[in-house]
C-alpha cells in the first residue's frame, strides 16, 4: 500500500508538470544595435510650451460721450463695419446747446479780459491829472497799477479756461464711429433709449487679432522675454501653425494648489506681419545648392514619414487661415527661448559622458573612434557641436531592442506524455 502510494503520488507530479509544459512560455531578450548618423547643420531652438484658448485681442466698447435719448443705431449684432463707419447717434439738441454754452463762456471770457487790459493801461498812462496844494502834477499810482495787472492775469487764466473745456467739449460727439475694420459684438441700445455720459452703446473686435494666454511655471519663466518669438498649433489641426509673439508678462504669480505660474500674454501677427516675415526670412536664407540639406533640416536618421509628411496631406489637411478662426479654439503654444541656426548637431544619444569629457564615437570604415566634443546649447533631441567634429562625419548610436519570443508546447491529449508511467 505504501508503495502503491508512492506511485500514485510521482504520476501526479509527472501530470502536473506536463500541464506547466503544454502552457506557452515567453522570453526576452535584448539585443544592441548600432546606427550611423551623419553630422549636418541645422537649427536647434530651445522652446516652453503651454496649451490656451484663442482669444479676441482687439476689441472696444464704444460708448456715448453726452447724454441724452438715442437718436437712431444703424447696426446689429454680427454686422461688419469699416474703420469710421456711423453706428450710432443721440440726439444732438442737449448737445449743440452745451456746446453753444461753452462758447457763449470763451466770448465773455475774452470781453472780461479785453476790459482789464484797457483798464490796465488807463492806469499807466492817466489821461488826466491832479494837481496837489503846490501846483504839482501827481504820478500813476503804482500799486493801482499792480491791481490792474493781477486783473488781466485772472482774465487771461478765465479765457484759458474756457476755451480749453470748449476745446474738450468738441472733441465730443453725439455720434459713435467705428475704430477699426471689424464686427459687432454686442449691440445694448435701441432708438428712443435714454442714456447717460459713458453708456456703452455697441461693442466691435477685430476678427483678424487673436491673443492667448498661458501659464508659465516659476522653472521657466526667467527664460520668457516680452518680444520673443512663438508659435500657436491649433489643437484641431496639428498641420495648422500660426506665428505670434510675446506680448506682456504678469508681474505676480497665480497660486494654484501650491504650485507657483506666471500668466503670460501671446499675441498672432496678422497677415501683413506674417507676410513681412516670411519675405524677410526668405531674403534671409537663399535656396541650398540641389542634393544639400536646408538649413534647419534635422540631421539625418529621420525615417521619411517624419520629414515628408506634406507629401501625404489630403485635401482635408489644408492649412487653417486667419480668417477661419475662432474666438475660444485651443491651441498648443510654443515660445522658442534660443535658438542657433546653421549649427553642427547631433542627436543626444549620441553625446555621452567620460569623465568630465563629452565624446561620442565616430565611424572610421569599420571602426569608431571615441572623439571629446565641445558642446553648446541642446534641447530635447539635438546637441549643437562646436568642437571635435566636422560636417559629414558619422556618429554613432547605440540602441537596444528587446525582443520578445514565445514557445508553445503540445498539450495533453489522450494520455500522459510518451515515456511516462502508465497507471496499474
Amino acid at each position: 500500500m505504501k508503495i502503491k502510494k508512492i506511485y500514485i503520488i510521482s504520476l501526479a507530479l509527472l501530470l502536473v508538470a506536463a500541464l506547466y509544459s503544454s502552457c506557452g512560455s515567453k522570453t526576452s531578450s535584448a539585443t544592441t544595435t548600432q546606427q550611423a548618423v551623419t553630422v549636418q547643420r541645422g537649427i536647434i531652438k530651445i522652446d516652453v510650451t503651454a496649451s490656451g484658448n484663442l482669444a479676441l485681442s482687439q476689441t472696444a466698447d464704444l460708448a456715448f460721450d453726452v447724454s441724452g435719448y438715442v437718436y437712431k443705431v444703424l447696426v446689429k449684432e454680427g454686422d461688419s463695419v469699416k474703420e469710421g463707419q456711423l453706428v450710432a447717434q443721440v440726439d444732438a439738441f442737449d448737445w449743440e446747446k452745451e456746446k453753444r454754452s461753452l462758447e457763449r463762456a470763451v466770448v465773455q471770457a475774452k470781453v472780461s479780459l479785453n476790459n482789464a487790459v484797457i483798464t490796465l493801461e488807463k492806469a499807466q498812462n492817466p489821461t488826466t491829472t491832479t494837481s496837489t496844494i503846490s501846483g504839482a502834477i501827481s504820478a500813476p499810482d503804482p500799486l493801482d497799477i499792480e491791481t490792474k495787472q493781477l486783473q488781466v492775469k485772472q482774465a487771461e487764466m478765465a479765457l484759458d479756461d474756457a476755451q480749453k473745456e470748449l476745446d474738450r467739449y468738441l472733441q465730443t460727439s453725439s455720434e459713435i464711429r467705428a475704430p477699426f475694420d471689424g464686427f459687432v459684438t454686442n449691440v445694448n441700445v435701441k432708438g428712443g433709449d435714454e442714456i447717460y455720459k459713458g453708456a456703452v452703446a455697441v461693442s466691435v473686435a477685430d476678427p483678424a487679432k487673436f491673443s492667448a494666454d498661458i501659464l508659465i511655471n516659476e522653472m521657466d519663466i526667467n527664460s520668457i522675454k516680452i518680444g520673443m518669438p512663438a508659435t500657436v498649433e491649433l489643437m484641431a489641426s496639428s498641420i495648422s501653425t500660426f506665428p505670434a509673439e510675446v506680448t506682456a508678462i504678469a508681474p505676480t504669480a497665480t497660486n494654484q494648489s501650491g504650485v507657483i505660474n506666471y500668466e503670460v500674454k501671446i499675441e498672432l501677427l496678422s497677415a501683413d506681419e506674417i507676410k513681412q516675415l516670411s519675405t524677410s526670412q526668405a531674403q534671409a536664407s537663399p535656396p541650398s545648392p540641389s542634393g544639400q540639406a536646408p538649413s534647419g533640416q534635422l540631421p539625418s536618421g529621420q525615417s521619411d514619414n517624419q520629414t515628408n509628411t506634406s507629401s501625404s496631406q489630403s485635401e482635408a489637411d489644408v492649412p487653417w487661415t486667419l480668417e477661419q478662426l475662432r474666438d475660444g479654439f485651443s491651441v498648443t503654444i510654443t515660445i522658442i527661448t534660443e535658438q542657433k541656426q546653421n549649427v553642427l548637431m547631433v542627436p543626444n544619444k549620441a553625446v555621452s559622458r567620460q569623465g568630465s569629457d563629452k565624446v561620442v564615437k565616430v565611424l572610421k570604415g569599420e571602426t569608431t573612434e571615441t572623439r571629446v566634443v565641445k558642446t553648446g546649447i541642446s534641447n530635447s533631441q539635438y546637441t549643437e557641436i562646436v568642437e571635435g567634429l566636422s560636417e559629414g562625419e558619422k556618429v554613432v548610436i547605440a540602441q537596444t531592442t528587446k525582443t520578445t519570443q514565445t514557445s508553445t508546447s503540445q498539450s495533453m491529449q489522450g494520455g500522459p506524455p510518451s515515456g511516462g508511467l502508465s497507471p496499474f
